[in-house]
């Protein structure tokens, strides 16, 4: 089984920036949502550590470093 989280956001549209920190193992996940346009849904950019990833989707991994996700609906 692959270890990985899927991003597929569903809020209210006045949400126009939200975070969540998911604890996975021993490693801690920052997930920073921006939403300017006030979207319901949508993934239009998803970045781990500053890189782009060509998915909506990251695998997770447990080597107890921080790591920010940063997120934009679209």
């Amino acid at each position: 089984a692959t270890n990985k989280i899927t991003f597929d956001p569903c809020v209210p549209k006045i949400w126009t920036d939200f975070s969540l920190t998911y604890n996975w193992k021993q490693t801690n996940y920052q997930i920073n949502y921006s939403n300017p346009n006030q979207l319901n849904n949508g993934v239009s950019q998803v970045r781990l550590d500053g890189r782009l990833i060509s998915s909506k989707s990251i695998k997770l991994v447990n080597d107890q470093k921080p790591h920010l996700v940063e997120i934009a609906m679209g």
